[in-house]
C-alpha cells in the first residue's frame, strides 16, 4: 500500500515524528 501512495514530503515526515 505504501508503494501505491506517493512519497510523503520530508517536512510532513518531521511533523509525524514529533507526534
Amino acid at each position: 500500500m505504501d508503494k501505491l501512495l506517493p512519497p510523503p514530503p520530508l517536512a510532513s515526515d518531521e511533523r509525524f515524528s514529533i507526534l
